[in-house]
């Protein structure tokens, strides 16, 4: 077992850097934080309780580039991008966060491997800080996590007491992130050692049964169709494809972020749309992540970081309507 100083953190920040990867930490920005490539350790705002936007955009970019194409007489030449070439840490992410990934992970290698996350993935390590405390829009125990979860995490820090934490490695890039370190971190004795809680699968609900309920519209009425739940969801994942012309025969071919709370995501060429409605809509939502996504992949595609409450224009909590349609 090891254990850290509080205040050394920023020499295990350091020592990445000095190791010659790329450092990603929450900066403060405004009263919350955002995660962003740093070269200095005293920049990262880790004693803040959750970022505005998620880890998501360091692995599934808002836009991103996944084909090159350009003229060159008759001939057309196609090439990919580049992968990420370095290797990154994202430091200070909370357990809901890198849990999310996991979660990201079944959807991106199910039927096809993508290539351009699982690079990401690959090249990154993810150094997550246990939460000390839930907030009040905290749901993480309601789908199976803790403030201390370590699912997807390669190496979680969990505060011992007001000056220090234990550091466990999860996955052999843990293990290297720790020998790295080396001499920062101490020895503890066994009596020490805090148990990492087993995640507990919540309940399988058959939301099949509630999917014609009027309960849906009442309740779902004031949704404004803004999609701004999804943007800050660590977890949705859906996006649109377009090329884009240089106007001399070439361009890119791009995947932006797409949001199924928007009118425009299942309108059709002729016209028709399957979800006219606002409400119908916010139902494939909450029925996505609680219904079809478990049936799919075996896990419900939340984490309960409560991100979708507070970014609410109008204040509507996914979990209460879920309960109340549920009680239906």
């Amino acid at each position: 077992m090891k254990i850290v100083e509080k205040n050394k953190l920023n020499e295990l920040m350091k020592a990445i850097l000095d190791s010659g990867k790329v450092l990603i930490a929450p900066i403060r920005d405004g009263k919350t934080s955002r995660f962003e490539a740093i070269t200095d350790p005293s920049k990262a705002a880790l004693d803040l309780p959750i970022t505005k936007m998620s880890l998501k955009d360091q692995f599934l970019p808002p836009t991103e580039c996944i084909l090159i194409y350009e003229k060159k007489g008759d001939e057309i030449i196609v090439k990919d991008p580049e992968p990420l070439a370095n290797e990154r840490v994202i430091f200070g992410s909370r357990p809901c966060d890198a849990a999310a990934l996991a979660i990201m992970d079944k959807v991106f290698t199910w039927d096809y491997m993508d290539s351009l996350y699982l690079n990401k993935r690959e090249k990154t390590a993810i150094v997550s800080i246990a939460c000390d405390s839930l907030q009040p829009s905290c749901h993480c125990e309601d789908v199976g996590l803790s403030p201390t979860s370590s699912t997807g995490s390669d190496v979680i820090l969990i505060s011992l007491d007001a000056n220090r934490y234990w550091v466990e490695p999860i996955t052999d890039k843990g293990k290297k992130l720790v020998e790295l370190w080396g001499n920062k971190l101490t020895d503890a004795p066994d009596s020490e050692k805090k148990s990492i809680p087993e995640v507990k699968k919540p309940p399988q609900e058959n939301l099949d049964k509630i999917f014609e309920s009027p309960k849906w519209a009442e309740l779902t009425m004031k949704c404004l169709g803004c999609g701004v739940c999804a943007y800050v969801c660590p977890t949705c994942h859906c996006f649109d494809i377009v090329d884009e012309d240089d106007k001399e025969g070439g361009g890119t071919r791009r995947r932006n972020w797409d949001v199924c709370a928007l009118s425009m995501f299942t309108k059709h060429g002729g016209g028709h749309n399957p979800r006219p409605e606002q409400w119908e809509r916010y139902r494939q939502r909450l029925m996505h992540k609680f219904d079809y996504y478990p049936e799919k992949f075996g896990c419900i595609a939340c984490v309960g970081c409560g991100r979708c409450v507070l970014a609410c224009p109008v204040n509507m909590d996914i979990f209460d309507i879920l309960e109340k349609v549920k009680s239906e």
